[in-house]
């Protein structure tokens, strides 16, 4: 019952753990921004089984994919800095998960039900909006939803 009633959390887990799974970095055209619909990434399945893709891709896919189980989704950009002082850009998803006590049931089912030894000994990150919605981190850089920002700067994120 406790999970029925977090179906819909479940669900956007189910699709962070299959792209996740899936997920193959692969750098745009040199000089070049290219952005992949969400069709067009999902079609190479096809081919190996994989994903491929920058963080833009990815989180272009990741946002497709949990709308259209009726979720919330925004893209946000930040600029990670590097060792060498450098900075580059980069774009993430974060998925709409609700107030405090959805934190909770999220946190539950991270930690206990699907990502047990994934999560195992770590925190889960989200963003509290203005409006004190929480926003969970779906970023690829760890096997879990809610996993560790690359950057805290916030240039600017897009609800889709």
């Amino acid at each position: 019952e406790y999970l029925h009633r977090h179906r819909k959390m479940i669900q956007y887990f189910s699709i962070f753990k299959e792209v996740n799974a899936r997920w193959n970095y692969v750098y745009d055209p040199q000089g070049e921004d290219y952005y992949s619909k969400t069709s067009e990434t999902i079609n190479q399945l096809e081919f190996d089984d994989q994903f491929k893709g920058d963080c833009d891709d990815y989180s272009i896919l990741i946002g497709g994919l949990i709308k259209s189980v009726g979720g919330e989704v925004r893209l946000v950009r930040t600029t990670v800095p590097q060792s060498d002082s450098s900075e580059i850009g980069h774009l993430y998803p974060e998925v709409k998960i609700g107030d405090e006590k959805a934190l909770d049931a999220a946190i539950y089912i991270i930690k206990a039900e699907l990502f047990h030894k994934e999560s195992k000994g770590k925190p889960v990150f989200y963003y509290k909006d203005s409006d004190g919605y929480i926003w969970l981190n779906f970023d690829y850089n760890d096997t879990y939803p809610g996993g560790k920002y690359q950057s805290l700067i916030r240039e600017s994120a897009l609800e889709l």
